[in-house]
């Protein structure tokens, strides 16, 4: 999921199933979330599940210069493509 242009405005996804049956798919051709330069405190990623991205860096979730809050979430299969690949689950740049 990306998001093309800033928000001010808080962004909270949530799943309340406690056995992480929403599923965030990369389909093992995409990265599944690219949070770029989104002020602090307002991104929340709760109780999902983050699985087969495909990136050459972050590939389950790339976080640059923001604050991501990430709870309950299981980040499972991502694949970071490469020889100077880096965060096949997550990466963080800058933060």
């Amino acid at each position: 999921m990306t998001c093309k242009r800033p928000s001010e405005k808080e962004l909270t996804i949530e799943c309340s199933a406690s056995d992480h049956s929403c599923i965030q798919d990369g389909e093992n051709i995409n990265r599944v979330f690219l949070v770029y330069k989104v002020p602090s405190g307002t991104t929340n990623l709760i109780g999902l599940k983050i699985t087969r991205g495909n990136s050459v860096n972050g590939a389950g979730i790339l976080i640059i210069e923001s604050d991501v809050t990430i709870t309950r979430c299981l980040i499972s299969d991502n694949n970071a493509l490469g020889i100077f690949s880096y965060g096949g689950g997550v990466r963080i740049e800058g933060g």
